[in-house]
């Protein structure tokens, strides 16, 4: 099968770095695929081209209208079986230029978020079944996604709809076992990677780690991501005069590495599509502090012991001080690692796959 791969950018996100894991996996399976960016930089070109997928670079940066002539001869001259869209625009660009070309359409929605965001609540969920006219195959990344699609009206009443999970990085070594914490030895490494955006709702870990240091000042959290609430984070540590033990360090291309020196993760998102940083924190063998909506419990199951409530920032404090305990410290890892089975990236490849035969 020859598939091509439309997205927005080839730079690090969850959806673009899932992508890599996707089309590795589904090249291992004997498909040839290739990828498309539309805009951007190409932050993960390496990762493409060493996993042996095409990248195709005639669209990138250019005027949509130009997009849409280019991308239609591509389709036509590559004579690609299925297009697969990943992200809003993406989603408009191969709608619009694969018309009349029978070039079978899928789309995968990554995020518990309105197609069109800065819009109303109705506009965006016409723009998305008006999009979704000629795209029918939709694969949501968690029943969260599939609940914030239907609630929202996002989806047409006829979509051929299938919930496949991200898979692991395969490529990214699984640290056995996982992390531990010694009699002696105190929780001082905190970290989150995260967009510094409402969504993330940073100031609860912040405020909750303002508590922990109250008891532990030596520990530090660092905060990976950058975003427009970065001014009044600031500012916010600057108030609870934790100035010293609070580091924002922009972003990182070199996660898996971050990760590896840290202690213990933090996820205090209001709502989560999936969050990929769940299954990279797994692999890296850390304890896992989060908050308890969306598809966060689906990726840690019910019974994780890291759960708090969205908001609560004197139970998360609470969390991080019980991790102290080396028993409790290694139940955390031992559990969130034990999670790592249900997430198989070849899984997810072979599901995709399979959609892509049993589509319309």
């Amino acid at each position: 099968m020859k598939i091509l791969h439309l997205i927005t950018t080839l730079e690090n996100g969850g959806a673009e770095k899932q992508l890599v894991i996707l089309a590795r996996n589904q090249h291992k399976l004997g498909e040839q695929v290739s990828v498309a960016p539309i805009k951007g930089s190409l932050e993960l070109k390496k990762d493409f081209t060493s996993a042996n997928v095409g990248i195709l670079d005639n669209l990138r940066n250019v005027n949509f209208l130009k997009q849409i002539f280019i991308l239609r001869k591509i389709l036509k001259a590559e004579h690609f079986d299925l297009l697969h869209l990943h992200l809003p625009r993406a989603e408009i660009l191969g709608s619009l230029a694969s018309f009349g070309l029978g070039v079978r359409l899928f789309a995968t929605r990554h995020n518990a978020e309105k197609f069109y965001p800065n819009a109303p609540r109705f506009l965006s969920s016409w723009f998305s079944r008006l999009c979704l006219l000629r795209i029918n195959n939709i694969i949501s990344i968690s029943k969260s996604v599939e609940r914030f699609l239907v609630e929202n009206k996002e989806l047409r009443k006829n979509s051929n709809l299938r919930i496949i999970f991200y898979g692991f990085d395969e490529n990214i070594e699984v640290k056995t076992p996982p992390k531990s914490l010694q009699d002696s030895r105190l929780l001082t490494r905190f970290v989150m990677v995260a967009r510094l955006a409402p969504q993330k709702n940073i100031h609860t870990a912040i405020r909750a780690f303002a508590r922990y240091h109250n008891t532990n000042p030596n520990g530090i959290l660092e905060i990976y991501g950058v975003g427009n609430q970065f001014i009044e984070l600031v500012e916010l540590v600057q108030d609870l005069q934790i100035s010293n033990s609070v580091f924002f360090r922009g972003r990182s291309n070199e996660i898996s590495r971050v990760l590896e020196s840290s202690q213990c993760l933090i996820l205090s998102s209001r709502y989560e599509g999936f969050g990929l940083i769940l299954l990279e924190a797994m692999q890296a063998g850390l304890p896992l502090l989060c908050a308890r909506n969306s598809a966060i419990i689906e990726v840690l199951g019910l019974e994780h012991p890291g759960f708090f409530e969205t908001f609560n920032e004197a139970e998360l404090a609470i969390k991080m001080l019980d991790l102290n305990n080396p028993t409790k410290y290694s139940a955390n890892a031992d559990y969130s690692r034990n999670r790592l089975v249900h997430f198989n990236p070849m899984w997810t490849a072979r599901e995709t796959i399979d959609f892509y035969n049993s589509g319309g």
